[in-house]
């Protein structure tokens, strides 16, 4: 019998299945990597350099990602058309950068939140509409 303690982590099935899927993952990657580029080309031309322009725009971008893949992968749901797509890009996109904004300067956020929201909306919107629908499984011979 052994009597040594040991520690087992949960694993990852208390996750709902939407976020253990490798397609929410790589939504969630793709606003990460693109969204600070796009939010950050304003800014291109006063020299801002790339790590700077991932250190204020990735944690926006990544919970704008991870709230829009939830929406858009979520169970039972029809893919939406452009409409939509762009309004919860535009929300997903606002919620992330007030929430960095709260982060940041908690008691007065507005000037933060305005900053960020003014790059990080208008890339959650493109990335939101440059979105294709994943190609639908082939039918073999025998399925009919």
């Amino acid at each position: 019998m052994n009597t040594t303690p040991s520690w087992a982590a949960p694993g990852w099935h208390w996750l709902p299945p939407v976020v253990r899927s490798t397609r929410y993952w790589r939504l969630v990657g793709r606003f990460a990597i693109w969204g600070p580029l796009i939010g950050g080309a304003p800014c291109a031309w006063m020299v801002i350099t790339l790590p700077f322009i991932y250190l204020f725009g990735l944690g926006p971008a990544v919970l704008a990602g991870m709230t829009f893949a939830a929406w858009l992968l979520a169970p039972g749901r029809r893919y939406p058309d452009a409409r939509w797509r762009a309004a919860l890009g535009m929300l997903c996109g606002a919620l992330g950068c007030a929430v960095v904004a709260l982060a940041l300067q908690p008691r007065h956020p507005l000037g933060a939140w305005v900053f960020l929201a003014a790059h990080g909306v208008p890339a959650a919107l493109i990335l939101a509409l440059t979105l294709r629908r994943a190609p639908a499984a082939r039918r073999t011979a025998a399925q009919g």
